[in-house]
């Protein structure tokens, strides 16, 4: 069976707003959401994913920024990919308290 290869765009997003400005340096929330609306009314055959960088910086609040990706129509569901951030280890959600593991 032959493989058909297919486009795709992978975007970086940490976070909504200003919190993913200051998590991504260089980044504009409302130049990303532009962006990402513009791809996906545009090339509609593109698969369209967005990776974030799961830290203790963000790991709270990954729940709004999936929501937020999802109600304004900027990635379908199943499209979200995410790492976790080995280095620096203060950045690693292992250090984390087990009260908030749970």
């Amino acid at each position: 069976m032959r493989t058909i290869w297919k486009p795709s765009v992978r975007a970086s997003v940490d976070g909504i707003g200003r919190r993913g400005e200051l998590l991504r340096n260089g980044q504009s929330w409302p130049r990303f959401v532009a962006n990402a609306k513009r791809v996906r009314a545009r090339c509609p055959n593109v698969d369209f994913y967005t990776t974030t960088v799961v830290s203790v910086l963000n790991v709270f609040h990954l729940p709004g920024l999936q929501r937020a990706l999802f109600e304004q129509d900027l990635v379908d569901l199943g499209r979200a990919r995410f790492l976790f951030a080995q280095e620096p280890s203060y950045y690693n959600v292992r250090i984390l308290p087990r009260r908030f593991k749970r």
